[in-house]
């Protein structure tokens, strides 16, 4: 790849808009990024649990992120946009680990630099200090959305309040298996009235109901189709 083709892409990507060409140039001085091809495949490249050792960004390809809830009863999965950057948020903190699993649907093309560097960067490029601190408050702002109450009796919303906390691709394709007894416990309803919500969802074609698996086209959708029926 030629510097002019990687600046174009670099410049695109999370924490790295607004680099110069001179900012550009340090990171190169710095032998910070290494530049990788991820193959399709079943398995997770990256898994849940995993040590987060640095900041990944996936420049290209089609990927799918799963997260499981720590009692198993529950698994989410949606399919990611790229360019993106993987999971920023846990490169420092308590734990550092990977909150979620991610699987290559395609060929995957990535720039990864590790953790030591990113301390460098942070020191050296005043953009990406700028970077960092907007993509972290708006992490934190996400957040603290899911702390809102939600009225009681309002199973919709309960609903999507728990889709939101898991899935925030608001544009893509998301699933999420679970059996309808643990989803009325997870949400604090009874089975059959979240079962008569769900099967008023899929009537109207915003879900896709199958055998212990909810399929939604976009968290984007569900919003606008709570939206749009709340007063009905």
């Amino acid at each position: 790849m030629d510097i002019r083709t990687m600046y174009q892409l670099l410049t695109r990507l999370p924490l790295l808009q607004g680099f110069s060409g001179q900012d550009f140039a340090h990171l190169e001085d710095m032998h910070s990024l290494k530049i990788k091809t991820i193959r399709s495949g079943r398995s997770a490249w990256l898994n849940q649990g995993e040590v987060c050792k640095g900041l990944i960004f996936v420049t290209a390809g089609t990927l799918r992120r799963t997260h499981r809830t720590a009692d198993g009863g529950m698994e989410f999965s949606a399919m990611v946009q790229t360019p993106m950057v993987v999971e920023a948020e846990n490169l420092y903190g308590l734990t550092c680990r990977y909150e979620s699993s991610y699987y290559a649907e395609t060929d995957l093309q990535t720039i990864s630099i590790e953790k030591a560097a990113v301390g460098r960067i942070l020191l050296n490029i005043p953009i990406f200090r700028i970077n960092m601190l907007n993509y972290l408050s708006a992490i934190a702002y996400q957040r603290n959305l899911q702390l809102a109450p939600i009225p009681q009796g309002d199973r919709p919303t309960k609903f999507m309040h728990l889709v939101e906390r898991f899935v925030h691709e608001d544009d893509s394709e998301c699933q999420l298996n679970i059996r309808m007894k643990e989803l009325a416990a997870y949400m604090g309803d009874s089975r059959l009235l979240v079962s008569h919500m769900l099967n008023k969802m899929n009537d109207d074609g915003i879900i896709k109901l199958k055998r212990s698996a909810i399929q939604l086209s976009s968290i984007k959708a569900l919003r606008n189709y709570i939206e749009q029926n709340r007063d009905k």
